[in-house]
């Protein structure tokens, strides 16, 4: 046992598994965990089900604030960090306060990647404050840019909402981190005869409107909207890092080794924010998958407290629910 002061940055599940493995074997560390969000753990891949009116938004979350309690993590939600001084060994928040660490876990996650100027009625789908604004939303026709598992999803819920769908993917098939033409003809199809519009092989070139959305320009036409939502893709949130010396990945990730820990020792980083080994390919990549992130935070929270133990690898693994067509009884497993 030891008194070893630990701070998680990020509150997503790598973030809390890290935190409940270092507890689970070590009863007088003290943790600490800052997150920017001000929500305990939620799903973000319940998300599109919040959005469609599937699940109310308690049913989102994985914990309630007695789970961290229980498990004494000293919680600064609502806080941003604005500096890590790793020589130091100190992160210091927006409010001025500044906390000291003898291991540091970062777990920032991801962003969502989009493109042109900010207005009314263009959102992008990562958090549980992006899910509240798009349903505060008063709209009918809305245009998704991009055919990814979160583009197809929230398309899916929009249109449960009632919304005119129409869906922008610049390559030439949906899903095209996923599946080969073959199968994408097949999700495609299904999207159709459930009165979604999918155009393939079609580049976004600007948005439209004022202070509002008006539509969307395509390389080929003008498509008319009230809502857009960038659905693109994501990359790792690594601004914060960039400035405190930590080592990043050619994709933009954190390396990390076998205990998760990055190119400084006793600095370990887990989920969406780092490239860890693939298990089929056997070279480095991003893994934006939950899963990954629950496992890869468990191995950063046992070797933070001196219990060995070391990631076997990231699997990547894609469920995507179309209008019943998928793991609809499973919804934390789609992405």
């Amino acid at each position: 046992m030891s008194n070893t002061k630990i701070v998680i940055v990020g509150n997503g599940i790598a973030g809390f598994s890290a935190a409940s493995a270092a507890r689970r074997m070590d009863a007088r560390c003290e943790l600490t965990m800052v997150s920017a969000e001000s929500a305990p753990l939620y799903s973000a891949c319940v998300l599109p089900e919040y959005i469609s009116g599937k699940i109310p938004r308690d049913k989102t979350f994985v914990k309630t604030l007695k789970d961290y309690e229980h498990l004494n993590i000293k919680t600064h939600f609502g806080r941003e960090v604005k500096e890590i001084e790793t020589s130091a060994r100190k992160v210091f928040l927006e409010n001025g306060s500044r906390l000291s660490f003898d291991k540091l876990v970062l777990a920032t996650g991801s962003e969502s990647i989009s493109f042109g100027e900010q207005r009314e009625g263009v959102f992008r789908i990562k958090t549980l404050a992006d899910a509240d604004a798009l349903l505060e939303h008063t709209g009918t026709k809305a245009v998704i840019v991009g055919s990814g598992a979160i583009g197809i999803e929230v398309a899916v819920a929009l249109c449960f909402r009632g919304y005119d769908v129409t869906i922008v993917e610049m390559l030439d098939h949906v899903l095209p981190l996923g599946l080969d033409k073959k199968g994408a003809e097949r999700v495609k199809t299904l999207l159709e005869e459930n009165g979604i519009q999918v155009r393939v092989g079609e580049r976004a070139t600007g948005i439209q409107g004022g202070a509002c959305v008006e539509g969307l320009a395509t390389e080929k036409e003008e498509l008319e909207c009230d809502t857009l939502v960038w659905a693109v893709g994501m990359r790792p949130r690594v601004d914060l890092i960039k400035n405190a010396g930590v080592t990043l990945g050619e994709m933009g990730g954190i390396p990390v080794d076998k205990n998760m820990e990055t190119s400084i020792p006793g600095i370990y980083a887990c989920g969406d924010c780092v490239e860890s080994l693939d298990m089929l390919t056997g070279l480095p990549g991003l893994s934006l998958f939950w899963h990954n992130a629950n496992r890869q935070g468990a191995v950063a929270g046992y070797n933070c407290v001196g219990v060995r133990r070391e990631y076997s690898g990231s699997q990547n693994l894609l469920n995507v629910d179309i209008f019943g067509n998928g793991w609809a009884d499973y919804p934390t497993l789609h992405y």
